[in-house]
């Protein structure tokens, strides 16, 4: 039952978003991290593209999940539409389920078109294997900061989005730099595994990464699992 009923809701938002405007936002937040690899292109070494897989994996992504995925739960709540989807036979987790088979493809679409073009217009100061490592820590990156932004905007359904961008653009900016704290950092293990910091270990920074991801999901489920309590109470 979970599949089917995915798949009707993530068709659901598929049309809420291309008859939107949210898609359009995206775009625009794309376009930043090339021109940043444009505007740093002279630069010595790798700087145009570090400054360009920097925006992507701070702003880009973390944005992008921001807007299309952190309503997975609060939209429901805020528009009543629980009511009905719950007295209907579908697992309520179709409704998260639905949501992230739509928008994290999307994001991760977004981010690797982004990415890839800047690459290109960096230059000759970056190899394939700098690509390809870009490329995997924006996989990682749409994947761990969609499921953040399931479980962060389930615990503040009335403004999911304001929370999870608060985070993004606040706490998640410096958490990576400090090192008692890095670990709880989606940008830190993202960052290693787009090969970023040199330091660090891919291995352990992707088991790090599902660690954090699957418990903001639990947290969603949860929530997702007593939206009535939380309409009552809220």
């Amino acid at each position: 039952m979970l599949v089917p009923a995915a798949k009707v809701l993530a068709r659901l938002a598929w049309l809420r978003l291309i008859r939107g405007r949210t898609l359009y936002v995206t775009g625009v937040l794309a376009v930043v991290p090339i021109v940043l690899a444009a505007i740093a292109r002279g630069e010595p070494k790798k700087a145009a593209w570090e400054a360009s897989l920097e925006a992507v994996l701070r702003f880009v992504i973390p944005l992008g999940a921001a807007i299309h995925v952190s309503g997975a739960v609060g939209d429901e709540l805020e528009q009543k539409t629980f009511t009905y989807l719950w007295s209907r036979p579908i697992p309520r987790a179709s409704v998260i389920a639905g949501r992230l088979a739509v928008m994290t493809p999307l994001i991760f679409g977004v981010a690797a078109l982004a990415t890839l073009v800047s690459f290109l217009v960096a230059g000759g100061t970056t190899g394939a294997d700098d690509l390809m490592a870009g490329l995997a820590g924006a996989g990682a990156s749409a994947l761990g900061c969609s499921l953040f932004a399931v479980g962060g905007g389930a615990l503040f359904p009335r403004q999911p989005m304001l929370f999870t961008m608060g985070v993004f653009l606040t706490v998640e900016q410096f958490l990576f730099a400090i090192p008692a704290a890095k670990h709880l950092s989606i940008v830190s293990h993202t960052r290693v595994i787009a090969g970023l910091e040199a330091d660090g270990s891919k291995g352990a920074a992707a088991f790090g990464l599902a660690l954090l991801s699957a418990g903001w999901l639990a947290i969603g489920l949860y929530r997702n699992a007593t939206v009535e309590l939380a309409a009552s109470k809220e």
